[in-house]
């Protein structure tokens, strides 16, 4: 009978709690895996080099109000080099605020562009005074840095923040642990803030829960994937693989390929089941053969895995 070192089973009852928990881990995260698509990205632009209050209401109404919005949108609306005048700053800023506040303009929010600190000032101060939810970036191309010009709380500006942070789309439980903070408090703040249209919600059935976006991460395509309710959550460089996987391989979209990976891992299912069985029945009953077996097995996987790569 062979005889094995402590060092061996060690080293074997470790890689196979590591396969286990990869098998799992990756099981959980591909079967809750949500994809969603960021916001879409519009711009506009005055055609004036002064908006007074006229150009401001031809502006909107020809320019600036969606006409049969599909999907979730985020609209810069590009004032660099054409300054309001006052009057022309008020209609832009409130009757546009006003009509997503109401939700007249439902699925779509507004980000303001200027390098002008000074109207930018003019421009927050009318969005605190009516309590409207509208953003400002300093160019059109720092949308992803732009800033809530709404009277928001010192709490709900730390949660819009921690959703930024994580990518600009979480779960309450995922901002909850960001943020440590109770999840309920945490669930009222994205609530009013979705409410308030400084965030959207995508719904989702128990037992997954909700999904909470930033309208500042719209871009033109990209795809963001949000976590399941486990908290597994897929890293970014899991999602750069997958899209190179789908490139290599011809697939149109990462979608595809993990809609392929879905049906292998249902295919073979009881196969990977009855091994990882297998390797937990080894471990419990110490069988230190049986640990080395399942080791050995998943080294000369790997080796030749690795062989297979150096070949390409």
């Amino acid at each position: 009978m062979a005889v094995y070192s402590n060092s061996t089973i060690s080293s074997g009852i470790y890689g196979i709690a590591r396969l286990e928990s990869g098998y799992y881990s990756f099981m959980s995260a591909l079967a809750e895996l949500d994809t969603f698509r960021p916001p879409r990205l519009e711009s506009r632009a005055p055609t004036t080099s002064v908006v007074d209050e006229w150009e401001a209401t031809r502006f909107i109404q020809q320019a600036v109000q969606p006409t049969g919005v599909h999907e979730p949108t985020t609209l810069v609306l590009n004032l660099e080099g054409r300054p309001p005048t006052p009057a022309g700053a008020y209609q832009l800023v409130v009757e546009v605020g006003q009509r997503i506040k109401s939700g007249a303009w439902a699925g779509i929010a507004v980000v303001l562009a200027s390098s002008d600190s000074s109207l930018k000032a003019v421009c927050q101060a009318l969005a605190e005074t009516h309590e409207l939810p509208l953003f400002w970036a300093r160019s059109v191309a720092d949308i992803s840095q732009a800033e809530p010009l709404g009277k928001l709380t010192p709490a709900e500006r730390e949660t819009l923040e921690a959703l930024r942070r994580q990518g600009g789309i979480a779960t309450v439980g995922l901002l909850a642990d960001a943020i440590g903070a109770d999840h309920t408090a945490i669930g009222n703040r994205v609530n009013n803030l979705d409410k308030r249209h400084f965030i959207f919600r995508i719904d989702r059935p128990r037992p997954s829960g909700h999904v909470y976006m930033d309208w500042r991460i719209a871009d033109s395509g990209a795809v963001s994937t949000s976590p399941g309710s486990s908290g597994v959550t897929v890293s970014t460089s899991w999602q750069s693989d997958i899209g190179a996987l789908a490139a290599m391989q011809g697939v149109a979209s990462p979608e595809e390929l993990a809609s392929a990976w879905r049906e292998f891992l249902e295919k073979h299912r009881d196969e990977l089941a009855q091994t990882h069985e297998r390797a937990r029945d080894a471990i419990s009953r110490r069988d230190e053969a049986g640990i080395a077996g399942l080791a050995q097995t998943h080294a000369r996987i790997r080796a030749r895995s690795r062989a297979r790569k150096a070949d390409l």
